[in-house]
């Protein structure tokens, strides 16, 4: 059974070195501290361009060409007396979904990390997210923990009401639940709505502030099926999706 808790992980203060800058240059909006009956997640950097090549050995990363990408869905509660899940499978629709897509990234005058950004973060009262809908659907197919090629599909839509973004997440992920790596395919995100700027990194940089509003609305894309890149520091790439036996219905 996860425990999870929403955080925002934020840099170190102190470091002033760019690669070490980026350590914090895609901070994830990571995880509850509920149990759950399963988890969907993916998250990521990786390059515009589809190579490796904004992160080079020994060189700065290309911060005009560095994304991040973020999926996460969760089952909080069991479906009364219909048993949906068993050891390994689930049909039941999430009751959370985070959602984002961020970059290019820049840096200020100030030494400051900002990232052109849009999220959804939805969640019922208990989980401290935003108010908003969940609509669609989401299944897992060998979800154990021991599981090399869970298979997750999604099709959902997602509106926040406090950042006032939209989001329509599609896609198909095989994780290894193992060494939570992808194995093929990813989820693809499309948001609409309200665009923000968040510092990441820097002397400016607060953990607990959130991102300002830029005054512009439009779209962003990503997705969770590239080849990954890591800034050093940064959170590592993580892809997973799993049933927990423990919350089943009629367990």
């Amino acid at each position: 059974m996860i425990q999870r808790r929403l955080v925002r992980r934020g840099l170190a203060p102190g470091l002033v070195a760019l690669v070490c800058v980026l350590a914090s240059a895609a901070p994830v909006l990571a995880d509850l501290g509920l149990p759950a009956v399963y988890e969907i997640e993916a998250k990521e950097q990786y390059c515009s361009d589809g190579t490796t090549a904004c992160v080079a050995p020994n060189a700065p990363p290309d911060l005009g060409n560095l994304r991040f990408a973020q999926f996460e869905a969760y089952r909080l509660t069991t479906s009364g007396d219909r048993v949906e899940s068993t050891d390994h499978d689930t049909f039941t629709p999430p009751e959370v979904i985070l959602a984002k897509c961020a970059g290019p990234y820049s840096m200020d005058g100030r030494g400051n990390v900002h990232t052109r950004m849009m999220s959804v973060m939805v969640g019922p009262s208990p989980t401290n997210l935003d108010a908003g809908t969940i609509t669609g659907s989401a299944s897992i197919e060998a979800g154990l923990a021991t599981d090399v090629n869970s298979n997750s599909v999604v099709a959902l839509e997602v509106s926040d009401l406090v950042t006032g973004d939209s989001a329509v997440i599609t896609g198909n992920q095989v994780a290894d639940n193992v060494t939570d790596a992808l194995v093929g395919g990813g989820f693809f995100i499309y948001l609409s709505g309200p665009q923000y700027d968040e510092i990441v990194a820097g002397p400016d940089a607060n953990q607990s502030a959130p991102p300002k509003p830029t005054g512009a609305s439009g779209t962003m894309r990503c997705n969770t099926g590239n080849t990954t890149v890591s800034t050093p520091g940064a959170p590592p790439a993580f892809f997973d999706s799993e049933v927990y036996p423990a919350m089943h219905p009629g367990s």
